[in-house]
């Protein structure tokens, strides 16, 4: 199961990634949500220009009170709101128990970039890759000679024996001991 969970937040990570690579998108999202923020903050403010409490709250519990929900509800919107949007037509099509229990194929390493990867099956039976260490191709168009490729069947090999120059330094080794 802890393994999932950190297979999930790889996917949240580059999820977040790719939101962040249409920065214009992005910040303008951004702005909306400031605006909307602002015009709630607005609106009670006119409110409390007129009134002391609105029942046993004070204009500051309710600025509280709405900074909270705005939290909350763009934290669910963030990471929750696209992928629970698709369960009625997950349920629909039946591809739900799939999802939950997506297979591992395949995690260590193999194949030319020598980077560390974890591979699974998507609900329509593609192979969907997630990776981190990829080579570089260098700005002289040399790459990594074929004699350094290291195969690896496990993320343990392969965080054991990596190849010359990869960085497999983890910050917090826990994610993969204990599995």
């Amino acid at each position: 199961m802890r393994r999932y969970i950190e297979i999930y937040s790889i996917m949240l990570r580059n999820s977040l990634i790719r939101e962040l690579s249409f920065k214009a998108n992005f910040l303008l999202w951004m702005v909306v949500e400031v605006l909307w923020f602002c015009g709630q903050i607005v609106f009670f403010s006119i409110i409390f220009a007129n009134v002391d409490r609105i029942g046993d709250w004070t204009k500051w519990e309710v600025v509280l009170l709405i900074g909270t929900h705005q939290m909350i509800a763009q934290l669910f919107q963030a990471f929750f709101f696209v992928n629970v949007a698709n369960i009625p037509e997950l349920v629909r099509t039946g591809k739900l128990d799939s999802l939950l229990v997506l297979p591992i194929v395949f995690e260590g390493r193999r194949r030319a970039g020598v980077q560390i990867a974890v591979e699974f099956l998507d609900p329509d039976g593609h192979h969907l890759e997630i990776y981190w260490g990829l080579d570089r191709v260098g700005a002289d168009g040399l790459v990594r000679p074929k004699g350094e490729w290291r195969e690896a069947h496990t993320l343990e090999d392969a965080l054991e024996n990596p190849p010359p120059g990869q960085s497999v330094h983890l910050d917090d080794p826990s994610l993969i001991d204990g599995r």
